[in-house]
């Protein structure tokens, strides 16, 4: 897989989150190009389930915060700890993904790598927080 290494990731924290089913009862829809994306994303995060999969490892037991931003679904997965019976989720226990709607996974960051190469170019440096979410870097 060839990832985008300057592609910006954008706060999955900003204000607060849309649950994705407010009212029981209510259909919720989601369109065939995030549900991909989300799909991508846990098969590549998560190893395949089996019978003896322990609890923290499987999707059921993590959460997802879904962006999109013109034609590329940025996903956010972390561990749930209520689901597995924890007070806190596990250090370097979650991963955010960056897929175009076509489905190419654009760039895999998993927690505790850094967002940005450890020796950017010198036109890269001092780039990165700053740059518009989902927009490569110069």
């Amino acid at each position: 897989m060839e990832q985008e290494p300057s592609l910006a990731f954008p706060s999955f924290f900003d204000g607060g989150a849309v649950e994705a089913v407010v009212d029981a009862g209510r259909p919720y829809e989601l369109d065939g190009a995030v549900l991909r994306a989300l799909s991508i994303a846990t098969t590549d995060f998560l190893p395949h389930p089996t019978p003896s999969t322990p609890c923290w490892d499987r999707p059921e037991s993590h959460r997802y915060r879904i962006l999109r931003e013109q034609s590329v679904i940025f996903i956010r997965i972390e561990e749930d700890p209520a689901a597995c019976d924890r007070q806190v989720a596990a250090l370097h226990s979650g991963a955010k993904y960056a897929i175009h709607e076509d489905g190419r996974l654009l760039r895999r960051l998993l927690d505790g790598e850094p967002e940005q190469p450890l020796n950017p170019a010198p036109a890269e440096q001092g780039l990165g927080e700053d740059a518009a979410p989902g927009t490569p870097l110069p």
